[in-house]
């Protein structure tokens, strides 16, 4: 504990000393608020077991109800098995009326117990990386809950419930196969492949240097994006450079020195002469016509969702990854 408070100590002063606001490193100023977001989004995140449910800016703009149907119907199945487990868990405590109540308190303080570095941050994300001990706290309750339905109703043996919870967390691993892979594997393949082809396509020897267009949070090749882990693309962060560089490696070693210029979808495009322009939005277009570089940097290939074959060259156009 002392080391912990230590280190806290030092970094709080290194970041007042140099650095203005840490979203993520300061402690929290409004506790009510924070106690209020807590049962918005953490615990319904946490409930939610099998739903996924699009960030709020990702959804499309103007259509405001889109989001707050979702974080309704987020809200109302967390609310569902939460009734459930509390329910359950009170059949599963032995003792008197009394005695129940307290046990009862008592598993509904670890909740937020078990979600406090959370809490004390200043930072409001309620990302499922952060919900780990939170969400596992919630499967063992519904364990004891179901438990306590089976001492209440004779009809459901030990046998029928422990088939019942072998069939949940059959059903959890398969759920758990199909999210890794659809918000995972096959959007970063496919980023990818589609960052290969377009080096590929071109003369890397006649480049001076790469300038590459990252995407935004909402040009993602997954059904939808939750925070910035299902669904998001690795060329949005700071990996993008990296995953020039690795490619470079293998396709063209000997251009592994070129400078890599990383520039936003939301920043000016302002490529420089004779710099490969790798685009890698999602139905997007970015025109060259009015840069002045020579033709050999500025015709690009024409490229489709998961394929990593160039058709035909337009002219003075870059073209990303179209769905």
């Amino acid at each position: 504990m002392a080391g912990l408070l230590l280190g806290f100590f030092v970094y709080s002063l290194t970041s007042y000393l140099y650095i203005d606001e840490l979203s993520r490193g300061g402690l929290v100023r409004d506790i009510p608020r924070k106690i209020v977001w807590f049962f918005r989004d953490p615990l319904p995140n946490a409930m939610n077991f099998f739903s996924l449910s699009p960030s709020h800016w990702f959804l499309p703009d103007g259509v405001p109800f889109v989001d707050r149907l979702h974080r309704a119907v987020n809200i109302a199945i967390a609310g569902g098995l939460f009734l459930f487990v509390l329910v359950g868990l009170g059949l599963y405590f032995q003792g008197t009326f009394k005695q129940r109540l307290w046990k009862l308190g008592v598993a509904v303080s670890l909740l937020p117990l078990s979600y406090v570095p959370q809490l004390v941050a200043f930072h409001r994300s309620a990302v499922y990386r952060g919900l780990l001990s939170l969400t596992s706290l919630l499967v063992v309750y519904m364990v004891l809950a179901l438990q306590g339905y089976a001492r209440r109703w004779r009809a459901l043996s030990s046998l029928r419930v422990n088939i019942v919870i072998g069939s949940i967390a059959l059903a959890c691993a398969l759920l758990a196969t199909y999210n890794t892979h659809t918000y995972f594997v096959v959007p970063q393949v496919r980023e990818f492949e589609t960052l290969r082809a377009q080096l590929v396509s071109e003369d890397l020897t006649s480049a001076r240097s790469i300038y590459l267009i990252r995407p935004n949070w909402r040009d993602t090749l997954a059904p939808l994006v939750r925070y910035d882990e299902f669904g998001a693309r690795s060329s949005t962060s700071w990996a993008a450079r990296s995953m020039v560089f690795f490619l470079l490696r293998e396709i063209a070693p000997e251009q592994v020195h070129l400078p890599v210029t990383i520039v936003s979808a939301d920043d000016p495009l302002e490529p420089p002469p004779d710099s490969l322009v790798v685009d890698m939005r999602t139905g997007r277009r970015f025109s060259s016509s009015k840069i002045p570089c020579s033709d050999d940097a500025c015709r690009f290939q024409l490229l489709k969702a998961g394929v990593g074959q160039a058709q035909p060259a337009l002219e003075n156009v870059a073209v990303v990854l179209a769905e």
